[in-house]
């Protein structure tokens, strides 16, 4: 592996102000540490299911994340996700790793093989945040993650709460789910989770196949309107994390939107570096450079970071959003383009119902 060459004091010429503002939040790298699963749903990123990630290669890539902390001069958090990571032999000593490293852990999974005593070891090794995916009631779930999921996944979560693991329900939002939200958030309640988020389906992977349930502008308009009152309904958290929810949210200079290259790296088990899951661009591989150099000096990287590149960059919500950029290249094969949910826009391109519904969410 060659050295970091990195100069410490070397200035990043692309969006400087967007990075080091941000940095009074946690730096995410979601590292797939596994292939392996045991379901096959049907919006599914990946194309593969075989490979393991080692113990070693896994302690080569925190030891690197932590050098790209110090240099930005932040705290980490690593998404532990697959694949189903519940199925890597690894897991509960790799939790204990970050927690003595000081790097906050959470664990993605689908939920189905969690178990009572598997709850209270991920406890035992320090685990505080589970993030488990529902899209659906029994039926719909089932349709497309497999029969008995969802009775499975409610279980695990159940399980989860019962041992004060904060808990996020994560809904992959299509058509074929846009009228459930509402009684998803009511199930949220119930279940006694901590918060639930809503992330649109990109059709990459196993969703290429899905293009007939892909979000319409209107959709994700009507999506997001409901959400912003939903958020002052609740007692759980509704967490924003849609670059075009932040740009209706978030207000003065702060920077905010797509994290893709910026404030999230994606590593796959081979080591392959994405700027997001999402975005299926490698950017290099950890097991043959150093992840502080690939950060700084992938021209992708760069360009991403620097928002003046998109087509939309002339939005006065630029700074707070950017769409998401795996939204885009899969809509449309360039990374630059305008997300095609985008219901933003100068004011004389949009419609009266576009300025209402706007209006509706700013208020909210």
């Amino acid at each position: 592996m060659k050295d970091c060459l990195i100069d410490q004091q070397q200035t990043l010429t692309e969006t400087p102000m967007a990075l080091l503002s941000k940095m009074q939040t946690p730096f995410a790298l979601q590292l797939h540490v596994t292939e392996q699963c045991n379901k096959r749903c049907k919006h599914c990123y990946s194309d593969s299911w075989t490979r393991n990630m080692s113990f070693d290669d896994f302690m080569g890539i925190i030891k690197q994340f932590k050098r790209l902390l110090r240099f930005l001069r932040a705290d980490g958090t690593v998404y532990l996700t697959g694949g189903e990571p519940l199925l890597w032999r690894d897991l509960l000593k790799a939790i204990r790793v970050l927690v003595r490293e000081g790097i906050a852990p959470r664990v993605f999974t689908n939920g189905t093989l969690m178990t009572g005593e598997f709850a209270k070891e991920l406890k035992r090794a320090g685990t505080r945040y589970v993030q488990v995916s529902l899209d659906g009631g029994p039926d719909l779930h089932d349709s497309i993650r497999g029969e008995g999921s969802f009775e499975k996944a409610v279980r695990g979560i159940r399980y989860l709460v019962g041992e004060g693991i904060e808990v996020t329900v994560m809904v992959t939002v299509m058509k074929r789910n846009l009228r459930d939200v509402d009684s998803l958030i009511a199930m949220a309640e119930e279940l006694g989770v901590s918060r639930i988020a809503f992330g649109r389906l990109v059709p990459i992977g196993n969703g290429s196949e899905l293009t007939s349930d892909d979000l319409s502008r209107e959709d994700v308009r009507e999506l997001f309107s409901l959400l912003e009152r939903r958020r002052g309904e609740t007692q759980i958290e509704i967490v924003q994390r849609d670059p075009l929810w932040s740009g209706v949210t978030c207000s003065g200079f702060e920077y905010s939107g797509c994290s893709a290259g910026q404030f999230l790296l994606d590593i796959l088990v081979d080591g392959t570096i994405l700027p997001c899951r999402r975005l299926p661009i490698p950017v290099g591989n950890v097991f043959e450079n150093e992840l502080l150099d690939i950060f700084v000096q992938s021209p992708l990287l760069r360009h991403l970071r620097n928002r003046g590149n998109l087509e939309c960059a002339s939005c006065e919500k630029i700074r707070q959003c950017g769409g998401c950029r795996g939204v885009a290249y899969a809509a449309t094969g360039n990374i630059d383009a305008r997300d095609p949910h985008c219901f933003f826009g100068d004011a004389d391109s949009l419609g009266e119902a576009d300025k209402v519904v706007l209006t509706t969410i700013s208020e909210s």
